[in-house]
């Protein structure tokens, strides 16, 4: 499944979703993982540097 796809899944039955498919999502949105086990996992994004030189 693509973003798009995901997004309108997430968004039509937010009740039922996997905790598998939550942990894609965020990662296909630009999260990514950086620990924990189980049910307990920590999503990170990195900063832009958005000033101009």
């Amino acid at each position: 499944m693509n973003r798009k796809e995901i997004y309108q899944k997430l968004k039509r039955n937010p009740k039922n979703v996997r905790f598998e498919e939550l942990c894609r999502a965020v990662e296909l949105f630009g999260f990514e993982f950086r620990g924990g086990s189980g049910s307990h996992r920590v999503f990170v994004i990195e900063k832009y540097n958005l000033v101009g030189e």
